[in-house]
This record gives C-alpha cells, sequence and structure tokens, in this order.
C-alpha cells in the first residue's frame, strides 16, 4: 500500500540519475505484525531493485507462515535481504527492559 504513495512521502525519489536533479536518498523503517508474504517479497524486491536510493528496514512481530524450510515465503524473505532490505523479528521487553513471557 505505502507504495502508491511513495512519491508524495519521498519528494526527489522519482529524480534519481536525472541530469540535473540533486539525488535524493531515503530511509525507510516500516513496522508491521506480519513479515511480508511472498507475492509482497517478490513486488517489493522489484521495486528496490528500480529505486536504488531508497533503503528499507522492516521490523515485524511474527513471520509470515514460514514453517516449511522451502516455502516461498522464505523465499521472498531471502530475496528481500539479497535486495538489501533488513528484516528484524521485534522482541517483547518488559518493565526495565527484561524480555516478556
Amino acid at each position: 500500500l505505502f507504495l502508491r504513495h511513495l512519491g508524495a512521502l519521498c519528494p526527489g525519489l522519482w529524480g534519481y540519475g536525472v541530469t540535473g536533479e540533486k539525488k535524493v536518498s531515503y530511509s525507510i523503517t516500516w513496522f508491521c505484525s506480519w513479515s511480508p508474504c511472498a507475492n509482497c517479497s517478490f513486488r517489493l524486491a522489484q521495486f528496490l531493485t528500480q529505486t536504488p536510493n531508497l533503503r528499507l528496514r522492516i521490523f515485524v512481530s511474527r513471520l509470515y507462515f514460514c514453517d516449511l524450510e522451502d516455502s516461498r515465503e522464505r523465499e521472498g524473505l531471502r530475496l528481500l535481504k539479497k535486495t538489501g532490505v533488513h528484516i528484524t523479528v521485534m522482541s517483547y521487553k518488559g518493565e526495565g527492559g527484561k524480555q516478556g513471557p
């Protein structure tokens, strides 16, 4: 969803490499409940290869159905990592920074 509005959120993103325009780089941190599914991972990786001036970090609560060792979801997450996306599974820290249940 955010890809549709990225031009408004990040002015100059699409002008990368155009003669006479300033090259603007962006770093986006994305927090979500689930990691991207296989289809979203592939679309996101394709988009990121077309916008080399955009760095993406994704923090997720859980991985999207990555039970099988060779699932499409794992393949998609590996592709995102290869594209340069940093994906981190968040942990719960309770009071005083101690690990939760």
